[in-house]
C-alpha cells in the first residue's frame, strides 16, 4: 500500500484497529511493525486490498491509497526505529 502521507497511514491503521476492537476480526492478523511497515498472513486468506474494499475494513480510505505489487522484490524501505508523529506510539 502506498499512502500520500504518514498521517493517512496512521489514520488507516487506527481505523482498522478500532474495527478489530469492536469485534470485527477480519483484519486482526495485520501487524504494525513500524509506522511504515505492516505484515499480514496470507494463510488467513487475506488480500490487503480488502482493508479498503470490505465494509468491515476502512472503505473511507479506498480513494486515498494506491496498491503496488512487488512480485517477489526484496528491496523494502529500511525499518526505522521511530515514534509515530501523530499518535506518539
Amino acid at each position: 500500500m502506498i499512502f500520500p502521507s504518514r498521517t493517512l497511514a496512521d489514520e488507516w491503521w487506527r481505523t482498522l484497529q478500532d474495527k478489530v476492537a469492536s469485534g470485527k476480526v477480519k483484519f486482526s492478523s495485520i501487524e504494525r511493525v513500524t509506522p511504515q511497515f505492516y505484515l499480514y498472513h496470507s494463510r488467513d486468506n487475506l488480500n490487503i486490498t480488502q482493508t479498503v474494499k470490505h465494509p468491515e475494513g476502512a472503505p473511507e480510505f479506498r480513494a486515498k491509497v494506491i496498491f503496488s505489487l512487488q512480485s517477489g522484490r526484496t528491496d523494502l524501505i529500511p525499518i526505522q526505529d521511530i515514534v509515530d508523529h501523530i499518535s506518539g506510539n
